[in-house]
């Protein structure tokens, strides 16, 4: 994720797909990308030119208020959407179990719903995304939410959030830090996928 000082903002979320091929590691394409381009179209662009190793969603936006979320997968054309929202999978779930694990279904609904909200604020939405079901909890199964960012394109701002805690920096003003975060207990070394434990949830 990012912001540059065009105005060009990246989110990154996982594609929910196994499939590994050959290409670039997404961060140095997000990177190319906001060293690069100036509006959401040239991002497009880029992403799709770009070979990826594994399946990542990219959502852009840029000062013009211009969006795109841009599908890609290993050994597969990039494919641009006109989506404002997007979670853990593409255009249907190929993944079942991370799907079930991630609740990427469910999270992506809400947000669906969220967006037909004519009075929705900035401040409600940013509040849902500390709040299950986009919020998730599930650090011992690696599936926990690291933080959550609203970018600014029209102020060259990016605002991080965590629940109880959030750190605004600006081109205009940015200030060196750090930010120590507890997410509670790591996953287990058994039943682990690429990192994270998708066995089902139990509940008493």
């Amino acid at each position: 994720d990012g912001i540059n000082e065009d105005g060009l903002a990246v989110s990154l979320s996982f594609g929910g797909r196994l499939d590994i091929g050959e290409g670039f590691g997404v961060p140095l394409v997000l990177r190319y990308v906001l060293e690069t381009c100036t509006r959401a179209d040239e991002a497009s662009a880029a992403l799709v030119r770009v070979p990826v190793h594994m399946s990542y969603n990219v959502t852009v936006i840029d000062r013009r208020g211009e969006f795109a979320t841009v599908y890609l997968a290993p050994g597969k054309t990039g494919d641009i959407r006109r989506l404002a929202a997007v979670t853990n999978h593409q255009q249907k779930v190929e993944w079942h179990q991370h799907a079930r694990a991630t609740s990427t279904v469910e999270r992506l609904r809400r947000l669906r719903l969220m967006l037909q909200d004519s009075e929705l604020s900035s401040e409600k939405l940013i509040a849902a995304f500390l709040q299950a079901p986009i919020y998730s909890h599930a650090f011992a199964r690696g599936l926990g939410t690291l933080y959550s960012a609203a970018y600014w394109p029209s102020e060259g701002r990016a605002d991080f959030f965590w629940p109880g805690l959030d750190w605004s920096q600006s081109f205009a003003d940015f200030t060196p830090g750090e930010r120590l975060i507890e997410f509670g207990n790591s996953p287990r070394p058994h039943h682990i996928t690429r990192g994270i434990d998708l066995r089902e949830e139990t509940r008493p």
